[in-house]
């Protein structure tokens, strides 16, 4: 896979994956190559998750509001905030809203629910890692992370419950020193309901072997193993500016890291070798990355309609690997 370092990346028709004028995706999460989930809103609403495949059809859709709201209606004003989505399988994920957690698989071209709410048992372990901190119950797993809820998370202390082994995993953020203010996570731009809760996900990945923990105020990253019960902490590279940051992401399709850093006038993409730990360089965007997949770095530009009433996003996915002429 090594390669010359590229150009700059820039986003263009070649590179769209999806225009949304009309049909308002705010952001796109892929399971795999052939099914993508996208959060639809409607008047500034979260509306439903859809399915989309490889073609780039709406083939399936799931309303979260219609779920847990009864007789609900668009017009009513009331909704449930989508807080994140964590993949559990190829084919699987967990949406996490006001009500909890969602599983849903996506089987034939459709979203079927496999559990409307996962149970919320509490895990038999210290009272001490239940007082001040919130829960987020996942398929097999319970995360525990220390916040509090006014104010937003500088030291991340968390663990991990594994429900088959019964295992414990602890980090704790909060020995680390903070080097930067910057969070990566750019919202300004972002209608997405932002909490204390969503913060903490916004930096969670669940991978082949267990999670992945980003603390980019700490420029460090925490891989979790569910086989060894282990917590091993990574640093990035030095930052030469205090307003920088450092952020890592997982690729499914190829089992495979990638880093992020935000230089605080352009991001540099790296390829990230989790053995090793070594950062090799292949491009740079003015626009930020949201994700990985089979190679592909996933963007998406905010757009305003006429008179700044309506808005859109425009989707792209750009080839970090392409074929050599």
């Amino acid at each position: 896979m090594a390669q010359n370092f590229q150009k700059p990346i820039e986003l263009s028709l070649d590179n769209l994956f999806y225009g949304n004028d009309n049909v308002v995706l705010i952001k796109l999460f892929w399971l795999n190559q052939d099914e993508i989930i996208g959060y639809r809103y409607e008047n500034d609403i979260p509306k439903d998750l859809v399915l989309l495949n490889r073609q780039r059809l709406i083939k399936d859709s799931l309303s979260i509001n219609s779920l847990f709201l009864e007789g609900y209606n668009s017009s009513s004003k009331n909704f449930i905030s989508i807080q994140g989505l964590i993949q559990t399988g190829d084919h699987e994920a967990i949406v996490l809203h006001n009500f909890g957690s969602t599983k849903f698989e996506v089987k034939n071209e459709r979203i079927q629910i496999l559990s409307q709410t996962l149970p919320r048992s509490k895990p038999d372990i210290s009272e001490k890692y239940f007082k001040g901190y919130e829960l987020v119950h996942l398929d097999g797993f319970t995360l525990g992370y220390r916040a509090e809820m006014k104010k937003w998370i500088t030291d991340a202390d968390y663990w991990v419950y594994n429900w088959s082994t019964g295992k414990f995993a602890l980090y704790e953020d909060s020995k680390h020193s903070e080097v930067t203010k910057n969070r990566y996570w750019d919202r300004k731009k972002d209608p997405e309901t932002q909490s204390t809760y969503t913060h903490f996900l916004y930096n969670v990945v669940q991978t082949k072997e267990g999670f992945l923990f980003n603390l980019p105020l700490k420029n460090r990253f925490v891989r979790y193993n569910a086989e060894t019960n282990q917590m091993q902490g990574y640093t990035f590279p030095d930052l030469k500016k205090s307003g920088q940051a450092w952020f890592a992401f997982y690729d499914r399709v190829w089992s495979r890291f990638f880093a992020v850093l935000d230089s605080g006038n352009e991001y540099n993409i790296y390829s990230l070798d989790d053995q090793t730990n070594s950062f090799s360089k292949l491009t740079t965007s003015d626009h930020q990355p949201l994700g990985f997949v089979g190679g592909k770095c996933y963007f998406r530009e905010f757009t305003f309609k006429e008179r700044r009433k309506d808005y859109y996003f425009d989707h792209y996915l750009v080839d970090l690997f392409p074929k050599l002429d």
